[in-house]
């Protein structure tokens, strides 16, 4: 079974967060995070409890959900979020993590259960990690294209590159899509 928004309290988007790092492939989640904020009409804040920006969103049957981005870089992400669920009183299983996902090309994108694989991924890693679970979470992983190596040190070097602006151009359609068939069902009329 496919989840739907209302099965969330909080939008989780992994990224480095910080200028340097800002339109690199790894940011995809951050980047989605900041594209929802936009189309809903809400503003992310610095929130010192939760080390990060959040946004508050209610939805069309008077539920809420959270928008989230932590200040850490994505390999030490699980700890920010741990603080946050706990002030949040939110379950990991009411938790949407957005990441890169290497295993899917560029714009495709795919909800995926907590029983599956995290292939790798550091910030998952630290979410499973701090929170004390094993793939429990709930993923949307937006495709960032993958290098033809499976070296270490070339993924590492290609996620940190920005994304061409065909790419990019690519990213935003995806995110347009993933609000049509996800968010915006359950948004408010206004959006």
């Amino acid at each position: 079974m496919l989840p739907t928004l209302n099965m969330f309290r909080l939008l989780v988007g992994l990224g480095n967060y910080g200028g340097v790092y800002n339109l690199t492939r790894h940011n995809c989640g951050l980047h989605f995070i900041d594209f929802l904020a936009k189309k809903l009409n809400v503003a992310l804040v610095p929130e010192k409890e939760l080390e990060g920006d959040y946004a508050k969103v209610t939805l069309k049957d008077g539920q809420h959900f959270g928008l989230y981005k932590s200040y850490t870089r994505i390999n030490e992400c699980g700890i920010p979020l741990k603080k946050a669920i706990d002030f949040l009183k939110i379950e990991p299983k009411q938790i949407l993590v957005i990441h890169d996902d290497l295993e899917r090309s560029i714009g495709k994108y795919k909800i995926i259960d907590g029983k599956q694989s995290i292939r790798g991924h550091n910030g998952l890693k630290s979410i499973n990690k701090e929170l004390g679970v094993k793939n429990e979470v709930w993923r949307l992983g937006i495709g960032i294209g993958r290098p033809f190596t499976r070296d270490k040190e070339a993924v590492g070097a290609y996620v940190m590159q920005s994304f061409s602006e065909e790419e990019f151009r690519e990213l935003l359609d995806a995110y347009e899509e993933i609000f049509e068939e996800f968010v915006k069902p359950y948004a408010v009329d206004s959006v």
